[in-house]
């Protein structure tokens, strides 16, 4: 009976979380339902993100030169056996701005840090019924 309790308050709390963060996206951007449920489960089940990433990534990696990167990183590509688990940056709202574009079916994320040195993109579409990231550009200078 304890341990029922106890299942039961941590599927609540657990249930809460996602609720507040899902109230939270979909107030602050004004994004379709199905992208915010994507989104979450996106950065929580690590599975479900493998699932859900076209892969070869397009893409530019980590810290490049702003100057040299639309050049040599034209034909860039993260690779499955590559890739580092993105979680949510909620934690670091105050350090980053996130902003949402929609074009034509294809949500543009862009995270800027608070000094506009660096900034990360990544494009999320509908493939059918589910949502993939489709475009990773990491952390650079701007």
């Amino acid at each position: 009976m304890k341990y029922y309790f106890l299942f039961i308050y941590t599927t609540l709390i657990l249930f809460s979380c996602k609720s507040k963060e899902s109230n939270t996206i979909q107030e602050k951007h004004q994004l379709p339902d199905s992208f915010v449920e994507f989104y979450i489960q996106f950065h929580t089940d690590s599975i479900y993100q493998m699932n859900h990433i076209i892969f070869p990534l397009e893409g530019i990696p980590p810290l490049t030169d702003s100057l040299i990167q639309a050049e040599d990183f034209k034909n860039f590509k993260w690779q499955k056996e590559d890739w580092v688990l993105h979680r949510n940056m909620t934690e670091l709202e105050n350090n980053f701005k996130r902003e949402y574009q929609e074009y034509g079916g294809i949500i543009i994320e862009t995270i800027n840090h608070s000094s506009n040195a660096f900034s990360m993109t990544r494009r999320f579409a509908q493939l059918g019924d589910d949502w993939h990231l489709i475009y990773y550009a990491a952390m650079n200078p701007n």
